[in-house]
């Protein structure tokens, strides 16, 4: 069954998508994000 909905999410999510997931992807910052998670967490304490 996974590899079923993986190959179901690449043929109509990913491949369609692929230039604006790319694009997505490389203006993504993962350390500003992991920050901002964390800040949450301890906010929520």
């Amino acid at each position: 069954m996974a590899v079923t909905q993986g190959k179901f999410t690449e043929e109509q999510f990913i491949k369609p998508y692929k230039a604006i997931l790319e694009e997505w992807a490389a203006s993504y910052d993962v350390a500003s994000y992991t920050v901002q998670k964390e800040a949450v967490k301890k906010a929520a304490a």
